[in-house]
């Protein structure tokens, strides 16, 4: 009897012997949950959302700019076809107008389509940083140590390091450190430049920079006073968290710098100038009013005696 097809270890007679072996692998299906398609668009055809929430300040911008100069576009802008207008990016195409020099020319865009409201929603959705990752520091600090990387073309500066890290991580990359300390300069300067246009402030230096012994301390100290970590803090928010009374302040700075006399604080006891024609003072030291109680308080500056000739 012959031998039977479907033994085991032999082929069918209808296929060859390698045929499960040259078979085409099966191509993977496309994600469903894609919502977008790449096209190639005129830029006349992309329209500013009128009702985008999203603001940026010129050094943010500075470097936005900075960053599509040295390696381009790495992301494409997201554009509703259904009404013409960019629902992410509208920073981005601005910074390319600029370096493009006109408004005639093509990109690749995210095209979507969606209705109004889902429009408004996405707009707000793709800028939301809660709907956004966090540092993980200890990664972000073993990154910016990284001799190959140039922290200039990371988005960061001095002072947003010293922010996120409480301390300085680029000790021992003193080139990097010094080009971004003359870049910090550099800004400054723009602000003193610009000290007359400033209305409402008395001279440029209107910012402080409070530096912790570590991340652990900083976030400890964000944290008691409700602030958003890692985010720059307005004054008047501390003002008013911190109780501290500005124009009292103010008063007694002013009067230090015309006091022809010093007293000590009932308080802290430090000594501090006065003006002597005030019945109240505030103390420069720890913040509390105290006034003259008498002459042992009060150390005139006292003018010598005249000698006879």
């Amino acid at each position: 009897m012959p031998p039977s097809s479907v033994e085991t270890g032999t082929a069918s007679p209808l296929e060859p012997p390698d045929a499960a072996a040259t078979k085409p692998a099966k191509k993977p299906r496309r994600t469903k949950h894609e919502g977008y398609e790449i096209v190639e668009v005129h830029r006349s055809q992309l329209q500013n959302a009128p009702y985008n929430p999203r603001i940026i300040s010129d050094k943010a911008r500075d470097r936005i700019r900075h960053n599509i100069r040295r390696v381009g576009l790495l992301e494409p802008l997201i554009w509703n076809k259904r009404t013409g207008n960019i629902v992410g990016g509208h920073q981005r195409l601005s910074i390319i107008d600029g370096l493009e020099g006109t408004k005639d020319y093509t990109l690749h865009v995210a095209q979507v389509d969606l209705d109004e409201k889902a429009e408004k929603e996405q707009n707000i959705a793709l800028n939301n940083t809660e709907m956004q990752g966090e540092w993980d520091l200890e990664k972000l600090d073993a990154l910016v140590r990284d001799p190959t990387v140039e922290i200039a073309n990371t988005g960061f500066d001095v002072a947003d390091i010293y922010q996120l890290f409480g301390n300085d991580p680029l000790t021992d990359r003193a080139d990097d450190l010094m080009a971004l300390a003359d870049k910090f300069r550099g800004i400054n300067e723009r602000h003193v430049a610009s000290h007359d246009k400033l209305a409402d402030r008395d001279d440029s230096n209107f910012y402080s920079v409070v530096v912790f012994r570590s991340h652990e301390d900083r976030r400890a100290f964000t944290a008691a006073l409700g602030l958003e970590d890692n985010r720059f803090v307005d004054g008047r928010f501390l003002i008013e968290k911190l109780g501290v009374d500005l124009e009292a302040s103010k008063a007694a700075l002013r009067a230090v710098e015309q006091a022809p006399c010093t007293a000590d604080c009932d308080h802290c006891g430090r000594e501090q100038p006065v003006d002597p024609a005030a019945s109240e003072h505030v103390c420069i030291h720890c913040g509390q009013p105290f006034s003259l109680a008498g002459d042992d308080h009060s150390k005139s500056d006292q003018t010598p005696p005249a000698v006879d000739a």
